[in-house]
């Protein structure tokens, strides 16, 4: 039987070899490598060497609490890199995240949802929301600080726009009809979706959450007054609120049907750094029950 010869060059040399052909081989093969690791790296050595926090991403942002005068977030993580990391998130957009927290583990290729709680206060800033800063750790190293973008902003990203947007100077005539409370960025938020406010052309106002608007049954009614971007209510009847209670709001009209309400100081409801989003749903009620 004939001896198979080994035609790719590695192993041991046949005797009818000459010593040079083994040594072009391997030349030819480092030389090989060396031309080609110019342009490319094996796939090993790509990942192992590139930063782990590219692969970070936070995803959809959502309201959770208020806790005291502050207000809890939901921020989901995701690690699209091979190895488990350690995230503390400092910051999200332009408010600084409140502390102590502990780091999150977020496995490779995995999410985990985080709680963060930040202040009701309006830092300045547009309310622009792409970007949270996060203390990235791989667990044997020290961790350090990058930017990483939010994919979704969702409920932060409205937060921020109603804290931070600037106060309009409205009338009575541009609050008349009848309001629902679309959302509650505050304590007092169980009446999202349900809570109708009817501001009346006689300066009044009626509130309720039960859909008795337009009943003697209604949970409050009082006064209320415009003045630039100030509207001031004052409770007179009801259940809810003290009679002679007030509370003072600024004043943001993103549209004519959207009004964003921010809470300067009053005693019912009292919602330190709160803001409530209004949407109109009628521009005028014809008749209705005698206060």
């Amino acid at each position: 039987m004939a001896t198979e010869r080994n035609v790719l060059g590695f192993g041991p040399p046949e005797r009818s070899r000459s010593w040079k052909l083994p040594v072009l081989v391997v030349g030819a093969v480092l030389l090989g490598y060396l031309l080609g690791s110019r342009e490319a790296e094996p796939v090993g050595v790509a990942s192992d060497a590139a930063d782990p926090a590219e692969a970070l991403v936070a995803g959809v942002v959502r309201e959770t609490f208020p806790i005291d005068d502050d207000l809890a977030f939901d921020i989901v993580l995701h690690n699209g890199s091979a190895e488990p990391l350690e995230v503390t998130v400092k910051s999200v957009g332009p408010l600084e995240v409140r502390q102590p927290q502990s780091p999150a583990h977020v496995p490779a290729h995995a999410s985990r949802t985080v709680a963060v709680t930040v202040p009701t206060t309006c830092p300045g800033d547009d309310g622009t929301i792409s970007r949270l800063t996060a203390e990235v750790g791989t667990g044997t190293g020290v961790g350090r600080r990058v930017l990483l973008p939010v994919v979704e902003a969702g409920d932060f990203a409205a937060f921020v726009t109603a804290l931070c947007a600037g106060p309009t100077a409205e009338t009575r005539a541009a609050l008349e009809g009848v309001w629902a409370l679309d959302r509650a960025f505050a304590r007092w938020n169980r009446s999202e979706g349900s809570l109708l406010l009817w501001f009346r052309p006689d300066g009044t106002f009626v509130a309720d959450d039960q859909g008795r608007l337009f009943t003697r049954e209604a949970s409050t009614s009082g006064d209320y007054r415009v003045q630039g971007s100030r509207l001031r209510m004052v409770f007179r009847k009801g259940f809810v609120c003290a009679p002679g209670d007030s509370t003072s709001w600024e004043l943001h009209r993103r549209s004519a049907s959207v009004l964003a309400l921010r809470y300067v100081a009053g005693v019912c409801p009292r919602e330190p750094g709160g803001a409530w989003v209004l949407e109109r749903v009628l521009s005028s009620v014809p008749g209705g029950v005698d206060w």
